[in-house]
């Protein structure tokens, strides 16, 4: 029989607001899932932020990414948005059951964790717990499809583990989780140093930022120095190409296709595509921030979404426990009648 397909992703609330590569990559993912008629849980993962960040700032945080994810035009009646921490109790309980199954010795093989742990002094116990919690997160709700990138590829592959040696130990409880196939986008930093980050701000473009300071980011954007026909892209030129295809109208994307024709022949005035590039950006930056600045104003709607989105998810999540426990045979010990009353 056909599993159905349940679709799970997780974004981290952080400080700094999100850059272009964060909503053409993940969010728009969200977005081209979304239309799809299957399940879909999209959690704000509070819980895995604390592994870098303060609580206070963590919960100050939440509310922020919920608003950008309903802003950019997620649809809570099509998606189960919700905390990771309003299911800590499922979520936690059950990664207590699977990292029964995992050592510390294939926690440090994990290749994202096995760079941070180089100083183990320095790095926390609830570090080591991020391949475990993962696959609870992922697990808990019987995801089916997971979009992934490239860096979190290895954690998936533990969530993989966990579901076959869980099933083959008690009997089938979870589907085994597989990577969803998205085609991948990736925006690089505008001065040239690496992929575009948060964590690079000089070389990135912000989802607050106003035409003007996107104009000036652009226009001193890293490109190339063309000396003859091309046979292959430089990848600074390719990102500025992808970024203005990305939020181009129809007429702007007729003239980029004459752009790039005349890139290849070597004669493109890269001053050309960056104006375009500005141009279409920056639209899309003012829309944003109008739709953004709206749900701003609408606090109680959105924490009623989250609380809606978490009811949803637990009850799903207290079925999932519910067939733990009855393959186990273990369930967590209910509170002791008060013998003085």
């Amino acid at each position: 029989m056909a599993i159905k397909k349940v679709f799970l992703t997780g974004l981290r609330p952080t400080a700094a607001d999100l850059q272009l590569g964060n909503y053409l990559g993940a969010v728009g993912d969200i977005l081209e899932i979304q239309k799809k008629k299957a399940p879909f849980f999209l959690f704000i993962a509070d819980l895995h932020a604390l592994t870098t960040d303060r609580p206070k700032v963590v919960a100050a945080n939440r509310q922020k990414i919920a608003i950008t994810i309903l802003a950019a035009g997620i649809d809570p009646q099509r998606v189960i948005i919700y905390c990771q921490s309003a299911l800590a109790q499922e979520t936690l309980e059950l990664e207590i059951f699977l990292s029964r199954h995992f050592t510390v010795a294939q926690a440090l093989r994990v290749p994202t964790l096995k760079e941070k742990m180089r100083r183990p002094e320095q790095a926390s116990l609830f570090l080591l717990r991020y391949p475990t919690l993962m696959a609870a997160d992922i697990l808990l709700q019987r995801a089916t499809h997971i979009p992934v990138g490239k860096d979190q590829a290895a954690h998936l592959e533990v969530s993989r583990l966990l579901a076959q040696k869980f099933n083959r130990r008690y009997g089938q409880i979870f589907p085994i989780p597989r990577p969803y196939q998205t085609e991948g986008v990736k925006l690089m930093s505008l001065d040239g140093q690496g992929k575009m980050s948060k964590s690079h701000p000089q070389g990135a473009i912000f989802l607050g930022d106003n035409p003007e300071t996107v104009r000036r980011k652009i226009r001193h954007a890293v490109t190339e120095v063309l000396d003859g026909p091309r046979e292959k892209m430089n990848e600074n030129v390719a990102s500025l190409f992808l970024m203005a295809r990305s939020f181009a109208d129809e007429t702007e994307k007729e003239k980029l296709k004459t752009m790039e024709r005349e890139y290849y022949q070597g004669r493109l005035k890269f001053v050309h595509l960056k104006e375009l590039a500005a141009g279409a950006v920056g639209r899309f930056l003012a829309e944003f921030q109008v739709q953004r600045a709206g749900w701003q104003k609408k606090t109680k709607l959105v924490a009623d979404i989250l609380e809606h989105g978490s009811q949803r998810a637990r009850r799903h999540a207290r079925e999932t426990m519910d067939l733990v426990a009855g393959k186990t045979g273990f369930r967590p010990c209910a509170a002791m009648p008060n013998s003085q009353t």
